[in-house]
């Protein structure tokens, strides 16, 4: 009897998961990938308590466009799949490509979170710290039908290779637009601390153009470093033109 039910559970799992990850798309579905693979993630950027852009010294704050411009590729790519899916058959394993790229980096937010997200449950709030593990499903399950689109041959070489490019190509993009933005920043800190610049003012304009998709907690921690007070200075003078903040109060913010 025993070995009967178990039997049954193990059925009844399997057809869960091939009801999750099968080619046909219900319409709870369709409301479950636009809640946690769009809506979510737009909501959790929005309210952000800190885990990109704040207090919370994670490396996510050094990689905040990167995050920002994947995030809005593979919002659209999924937008565009759920709505119009059908209607894209040419395009549904470059599809599948980026929306695998979305899953692996959601599932990689979300075990580099997770330790803030185990503490920050004890606030309610940490619950989505678990939201990148429902959009990477979400993700994952949009791609594998993407690749599948209109053919049964998905897994075949030319395919296989579409979707790996297109994967590739969906991460190296923000990639590539995070180390120009970085190496920005950088130069203009170098400058700013040059003590043979006359001004700050071409550094801080620089930078103030791209504050706000910008870890500026960057200054305040080149700030904490610095032991040259006339360095300091300029880097708290800079910050301040950045940000219209004090610099000593944001320090004070985040070594609480």
């Amino acid at each position: 009897m025993n070995s009967i039910l178990v039997s049954d559970a193990i059925e009844e799992r399997a057809g869960f998961w091939g009801r999750q990850l099968g080619a046909t798309q219900t319409p709870g579905q369709v409301v479950f990938d636009v809640v946690f693979g769009i809506l979510m993630p737009l909501f959790c950027f929005y309210f952000d308590p800190g885990i990109i852009r704040g207090a919370f010294f994670t490396p996510l704050g050094e990689l905040s466009i990167f995050i920002y411009g994947f995030s809005g590729l593979a919002i659209l790519t999924l937008s565009i799949w759920v709505f119009l899916g059908h209607r894209t058959s040419s395009l549904s394993v470059i599809f599948g490509g980026v929306l695998v790229a979305g899953a692996i980096i959601s599932f990689s937010i979300g075990v580099i979170i997770l330790p803030l997200t185990l503490v920050g449950i004890l606030f309610v709030i940490g619950l989505l710290g678990f939201v990148p593990f429902i959009t990477g499903f979400v993700y994952l399950r949009n791609g594998l039908r993407a690749v599948k689109h209109g053919s049964p041959t998905a897994y075949r070489s030319p395919r296989f290779a579409t979707v790996v490019i297109s994967a590739v190509m969906a991460i190296a993009l923000p990639g590539a637009a995070q180390w120009t933005v970085g190496e920005i920043i950088h130069r203009s800190i170098a400058e700013i601390l040059d003590p043979n610049s006359s001004s700050v003012d071409v550094p801080v304009a620089r930078i103030k153009r791209l504050h706000l998709v910008v870890d500026t907690d960057r200054i305040v921690r080149e700030y904490e470093k610095e032991t040259n007070a006339a360095r300091k200075e300029r880097l708290g003078r800079a910050y301040k033109e950045i940000t219209g903040e004090e610099i000593e109060t944001r320090l004070r913010v985040l070594n609480d």
